[in-house]
Parts: C-alpha cells; structure tokens; sequence
C-alpha cells in the first residue's frame, strides 16, 4: 500500500458495520475514490464533519488493489456553510453532486476538468453572484462536454445545415431544421434564442456567467433540452433533480 494525499470533493457517505462509513470522494488526480472511515460514527471521531457530502477536503488514504481505500485522514477545507443554510443552494448543489456520483467512473481520465467544474460550482452558489439556474444550466452542458456527449446545437444534425430555428432531438442528439423534422418525430420545438443561449453556455466560462440571464420561454426550454437529454443520455433517475423541482416550485426566498 502507498500513502496518498489529493484534494477532493465528498460524493457520497453512508454508514457501514458499526462505527464505520463509506465515503465516496471525487478528486483532480484519482478521479472517484470510495473508502473506509473506520470509527467516522464512534464518540472518539477524528474526521469531525469533513465526511459530509459535497465537502471539500484534503484527503489521506491507503491506496490498494482494492475497489475500497482505507482512509487515513481528511482535513475539512470548505464546508461551504452558505449553501448548506440555504435550501435551494443544498438542492442545487446534491443535484451537481449526484450528477458527478452517477456518471463518472473510477479513474483519472478527465479528472481534472470534473472536479475543477464541481469545486467552480459550489463555490459560485457559496456567492451566489450567479443566478443558480443559469449555474446549473453551464454545469450540465459543461459536462456533457467534458464526457463527449454534447449534442449539436450549432447546425441541423441530420443535414448539417445552419440552424435559423428548429426542433430538438434527443434520439439524434442535436437540432433538426425545419427541412429535417420528420427524422425524428418525437423531437420537440425550440426558439433561436434557446439555441443561441445554448452555444453561449458552451463557451462561457464561470468569469461571464453573472452577466447572463434567462427569459421565462429559454429558461423552460433549457430545462426541457438539457434534462431530457441526461434522462436519454446518461442517467435515468435523480432523487436530487425531483426534490430540486419541489423546491423551486415552492419558490422558497434566498
């Protein structure tokens, strides 16, 4: 075994035997590493609440041949206490998480890239000097990017003609213009100024995002686009997305 140290991002913790949890952490040089915390639930704790989820941290462990590391320590770096005292902040910020847990595998490749966007996203909704459904708009097709499966939004992805207006495919993975609707009939229709936002966001980075802001038509077909393409693409089923929907309809103040 070899001592390891990396910053890192808590995924996920759940308890394990008695005093034990299993924690899930992403980081820029191993990408997902799940390990044990022997004791983290005893009186005697010595990982406090570093082992909180999305917790930045400085993470020891033992690496083994194993799929489970032993960890050594974890020291908290940012608890990100302005999220966790905002319920809509705590809503986006498991929806980010729990996108990263469930679409990244072990290993280092795009590490860097994931947990940069992860850490840049949190620490935008701890400000809050961005509007956080413009954040979690950036956040999905900055993903999506990362991983290599942004659709095509910059022309008609049947054709390869420019796009004026036209209908989104998720099957397709990308805009149909008018000429190519009937490629896929279950395609739905988005304005110029959804496509456009669209392509603004995929060369955005969190430096301009402030500057951005949504009208009521693009905000509710972004949702649509983007969700649906997840759901189609890379992961069914978000607990963290449906209690994010509950929260933002109840339109709880900031």
């Amino acid at each position: 075994m070899s001592v390891q140290t990396t910053e890192a991002i808590v995924l996920r913790s759940t308890n394990f035997a008695e005093s034990s949890k299993i924690v899930t952490f992403y980081s820029p040089q191993f990408g997902k590493i799940k390990g044990i915390a022997k004791g983290a639930r005893s009186a005697k704790n010595k990982f406090g609440s570093s082992l909180e989820i999305f917790s930045h941290v400085i993470l020891v462990f033992y690496q083994k041949k194993t799929d489970i590391q032993l960890i050594s320590q974890c020291d908290l770096k940012n608890p990100f206490l302005n999220i966790r005292n905002d319920l809509i902040r705590t809503a986006y910020a498991s929806y980010f998480i729990e996108l990263i847990n469930k679409t990244t595998e072990g290993g280092a490749q795009d590490s860097e890239q994931i947990f940069s966007l992860i850490l840049n996203a949190l620490t935008a909704l701890e400000t809050a000097n961005v509007e956080s459904e413009v954040l979690a708009h950036f956040f999905e097709v900055r993903l999506l990017k990362i991983l290599g499966c942004i659709p095509v939004f910059d022309r008609c992805v049947n054709c390869g003609a420019k796009i004026t207006e036209g209908k989104f495919s998720c099957r397709l993975g990308g805009i149909l213009n008018n000429e190519c609707w009937g490629a896929d009939e279950s395609a739905f229709q988005v304005s110029l100024g959804t496509i456009l936002t669209i392509q603004h966001l995929q060369t955005s980075d969190f430096s301009n995002l402030s500057r951005l802001k949504l009208n009521k038509l693009s905000s509710k077909e972004l949702k649509l686009v983007l969700e649906s393409y997840i759901k189609y693409t890379l992961v069914k089923n978000l607990k963290s997305l449906e209690f994010l929907e509950k929260i933002t309809q109840m339109k709880v103040p900031l």
